[in-house]
């Protein structure tokens, strides 16, 4: 125990006094037996070693037991040492508590908000998607540039064989298409419509998903004989079926067929950008030939190494070896109009796209110039506090504190605000990550995935952490070159400024200011972009206009008169609803999505690949449709009665009736439409032209089919195309206040006409509109309020310095006054310093912002990156911002009496 009071403070010297102390106990022992048994010296030195025993052990054992009360007891002190400096550090802040409030919130609030974002950032863009073998997945598609620009298409069934085949780069491709499922009312459950995929028994296999119960579909069950098998989602599983797992075997009814349950799949096992309920076999015969139908999705799943270009090297020339090899389907005429061609990229950057991946990284950006702010902003308090405790610095000097005593000191305050401000900034984020899901756009992808993690508490803890080194370590350069001899000599008198922290603190708020302007001008640029796209006209009216999908499955709606006689009866119904003044049906709605298309010709024109029209939507509308939706039409609008004596009647857009009859009214022209075999219909009536696939695009060049068509005219049902009527989206305009009711109301006169056919996606059109300027409008919130953060954190930077500087003046001041100078001129001169550093701040931020805000490009509407009107407002209002927040300060320096100020110098 003693031994343990007076161990020594290194372990070297630790094991140099263990050797000591053993070899004086040996010389002890020696001469004890020299002088009792008369031995002479090396056979007494024998003797004791035998009678000691083996040093060697007792040199071990020792020093291991030394060693590590020699650590407990260096533990004991550095933990001793952290809970008093830690005590001193909170008094020491408490002592101080607008400073330690204003520094914590401030803090706080950067942190807090750049972890929000960067957890944003972080599980959308950066973290691999959530399957096994992430890194390796691969979207495979193809591009037809002369079709729909910017667009992109999905592979033939033939390619997916011929893939498999021939790909060395690919150890399994899975091939998919979305499909839409009705499950009838049953066992108390209403009827229900969800989503569901037709997939290759491949898919599995590259998505690393295995079965929770029961077993997945195999090759042989995708051959074309229809096998009736499905696999299940968990949760329509626990949904529908109690989480039965008798389930497996049973036959139920999914669209009027009767299909067996063979599988459930684990909880959260889906495709990438679909929650698909109902997994069915994709029928696939290897022996069908080529076809130009390139419509199925695609996953490929890379073998180990091998890189994406590589892939898509390999891929690219088998799709050009498929070209040689069928002329008939790619013809030179046929490539020439289409630009035909082949797209492999990562499956993760297909999922995330490269919009949403340049929005986080701008609004990451925009966070962490709030951070870099912000911390501007604690610094500029650091080094007052400094500059204010300069005498209490030179007095430990004096007595004997040496540089790592003075940072351990600094460094103590500076952590204890820093663990502070995480935990708040923690609390912050994970408030503001909610806010924002709440806000975000759903075409924003993998949303379900956010939450706050590990991941984003350490990138918290870590970003606190540097701010408190860096805060604890910026007094050392200004405290450790030894004893401030003027400052002791000044005693209460307070010491003048240094020249060098004046010009710390003014370049501070000249940094502060021109991350500002970059801020505010990215903001400002966002919120023209959004306030044009607000302006843009869809070309029908949304007020009061409610939308809903319905889709007719089984054996009620198999022949045209069926579906037609479905859709007479439910608008009948629909139009006796109270408040209800029209309704209609397409198979389309506006800003919502796209449209099947196919090639269109003028009736003059041969329907060849050099006179056919690029791919046209096309849209089949039921009467009272474009009256709902208040798109003018000039000519005859469809009714009931068209086309039932295979007529053949039709409505154009006004784009697509300009470029096929170019200074020709198209009413009365016939229109050559082609899908399976050339079919000519004639123009009957113009509709306004609409936009389809959002704000941003211009608006398509559409042909309106009737909802009674000729059968002739379309491909069989269930075919995919828009000629199909079973599945159509019904419009109700109404004049009441509560579109919600009405979509009650419509439920219950569906559920009157045929209870087993689902309503679902009732959502006022105004909704769909807005949703078409979602991801604008969340960029521009969200940046506004990172440029309102740092106009605020600007002006209270600059009314800080200002207010510093008047009372460190305060001396020069009063003498200016005691010689006559007006109070005027003493304010201006304060405003004009404070408007000084705002100038070069802007000039600053100007040149940043003009070179910055290109980043934006892609993501405004009809606004330059550099709009001279936005980057002209945005440096006033910050030298504005900056002169206001320099009045008060200004006020207080035209107060200062003269015999005060001098008497207290």
């Amino acid at each position: 125990m003693k031994r343990a009071f007076r161990l020594p403070a290194s372990r070297r010297r630790l094991d140099a006094e263990l050797d000591a102390e053993l070899a004086f106990h040996l010389e002890g022992r020696v001469e004890d037996l020299m002088a009792r048994e008369g031995l002479s010296r090396a056979a007494a030195e024998s003797e004791a070693r035998r009678r000691f025993g083996d040093l060697d052990v007792y040199r071990r054992e020792t020093s291991a037991i030394d060693h590590h009360t020699h650590t407990r007891r260096r533990g004991m002190e550095l933990l001793g040492d952290v809970r008093r400096e830690t005590r001193t550090a909170i008094r020491a802040l408490r002592r101080a508590p607008t400073f330690a409030v204003v520094a914590f919130a401030t803090l706080a609030l950067g942190i807090g908000a750049a972890t929000a974002i960067f957890t944003l950032l972080d599980r959308i863009v950066i973290r691999p998607l959530p399957y096994p073998r992430a890194e390796r997945l691969l979207h495979l598609g193809t591009s037809w540039p002369g079709v729909k620009p910017g667009e992109e298409y999905g592979i033939s069934t033939y390619m997916y064989h011929r893939f498999r085949q021939g790909a060395r780069t690919l150890e399994e491709l899975g091939l998919f298409q979305p499909d839409v499922y009705t499950l009838p009312a049953a066992n108390g459950l209403d009827a229900e419509r969800v989503l569901g995929v037709d997939a290759s028994a491949s898919l599995f296999h590259v998505l690393g998903i295995r079965p929770a119960l029961g077993r997945l579909f195999t090759v042989e069950e995708q051959l074309p004989n229809d096998a009736g098998v499905v696999v299940i989602s968990h949760g329509l599983w626990q949904r529908r079926f109690g989480g039965e797992r008798s389930v497996i075997g049973r036959a139920v009814d999914v669209g009027g067929r009767l299909v067996r349950v063979i599988g459930v799949l684990p909880p959260g096992a889906k495709l990438p950008e679909s929650e698909a309920e109902i997994w069915e076999p994709l029928h696939l015969d290897p022996a069908d030939p080529p076809r130009n139908h390139h419509t199925f999705h695609a996953i490929g799943l890379a073998r180990d190494g091998v890189p994406v270009e590589r892939a898509r090297a390999e891929l690219d020339a088998l799709t050009h070896r498929i070209v040689a090899d069928f002329p008939n389907v790619y013809g030179e005429k046929f490539l020439a109009r289409t630009g035909f061609g082949f797209v492999l990229r990562s499956l993760r950057d297909e999922v995330v796209g490269p919009k949403a991946a340049r929005v986080l990284w701008i609004l990451f950006a925009s966070v962490g110039l709030v951070l870099v702010i912000a911390a501007a902003n604690v610094a500029n308090l650091v080094l007052v506090r400094v500059e204010a405790r300069r005498r209490d610095v030179a007095v430990r000097t004096a007595l004997g504190g040496g540089r790592w005593q003075l940072a351990t000191h600094f460094l103590s305050e500076s952590f204890v605000l820093a663990i502070a401000a995480a935990v708040g900034a923690i609390a912050l984020a994970w408030t503001l990550l909610h806010v924002v899901l709440l806000f975000a756009p759903t075409s924003l992808p993998r949303l379900e995935e956010v939450r706050l993690d590990g991941r984003g508490v350490a990138f918290c803890a870590a970003v606190a952490l540097a701010a408190g080194a860096v805060f604890g370590l910026m007094p050392l350069p200004r405290s450790g070159g030894g004893l401030d001899v003027a400052v002791l000599r000044e005693g209460g008198r307070g010491a003048t400024t240094s020249r060098a922290g004046q010009a710390a603190r003014r370049a501070l708020v000249v940094t502060q200011i021109a991350l500002a302007v970059v801020l505010l001008a990215a903001a400002g640029l966002m919120l023209e972009s959004f306030q044009r796209l607000r302006a843009v006209r869809p070309g029908f009216d949304a007020r009061g206009v409610l939308a809903m999908s319905i889709a007719l499955r089984g054996d009620r709606y198999r022949t045209d008169a069926q579906v037609v006689a479905f859709w007479q009866e439910l608008s009948r119904r629909v139009a006796a609803l109270p408040g209800v003044t029209g309704m209609g049906a397409t198979s389309m709605l506006p800003l919502d999505g796209d449209a099947g298309c196919t090639g269109v010709a003028a009736n003059d024109s041969p329907l060849d690949e050099a006179h056919r029209s690029a791919c046209v939507p096309t849209l089949t509308v039921a009467p009272g449709y474009f009256a709902t939706l208040g798109i003018p039409v000039r000519g005859e609008a469809p009714g009931w009665t068209d086309n039932e004596q295979g007529s053949g009647t039709m409505v154009v857009s006004r784009a697509l009736g300009e470029r096929l009859w170019p200074g020709q009214s198209p009413i009365g022209k016939s229109l050559v439409y082609s899908m399976r075999r050339p079919l000519v219909f004639r123009v009957t009536g113009v509709a306004e032209d609409v936009r389809a696939n959002g704000l941003q695009k211009p608006p398509i060049e559409a042909a309106y089919f009737p909802l009674a068509a000729p059968a002739a005219a379309g491909p069989a049902k269930g075919g995919g195309h828009d000629l199909d009527g079973n599945f159509l989206h019904f419009v109700v305009r109404s004049n009441a206040e509560d579109l919600q009711r009405l979509g009650a109301a419509v439920r219950r006169v569906m559920a009157d006409i045929d209870p087993q056919v689902p309503v679902a996606d009732v959502t006022p059109m105004e909704t769909i509109v807005a949703r078409s300027v979602a991801q604008t409008s969340f960029t521009m919130l969200l940046l506004a309020l990172s440029s309102a953060i740092a106009l605020v954190l600007s002006a209270a930077g600059t009314y800080g310095v200002m207010s510093y500087l008047v009372a460190r003046r305060r001396a020069e001041i009063g003498v200016r006054v005691a010689l006559g100078a007006p109070a005027g001129a003493v304010g201006r001169m304060v405003v004009l310093q404070s408007v000084r550093m705002a100038v070069a701040g802007a000039v600053v931020g100007l040149l940043a912002a003009i070179a910055g805000t290109r980043l934006l490009g892609a993501l405004l509407f009809e606004v330059s990156p550099t709009d001279p009107v936005v980057l002209t407002v945005v440096p006033l209002v910050l030298v504005g911002i900056a002169a206001a927040a320099a009045f008060a300060p200004a006020r207080r320096a035209t107060r200062v009496d003269p015999v005060t100020a001098l008497r207290g110098d």
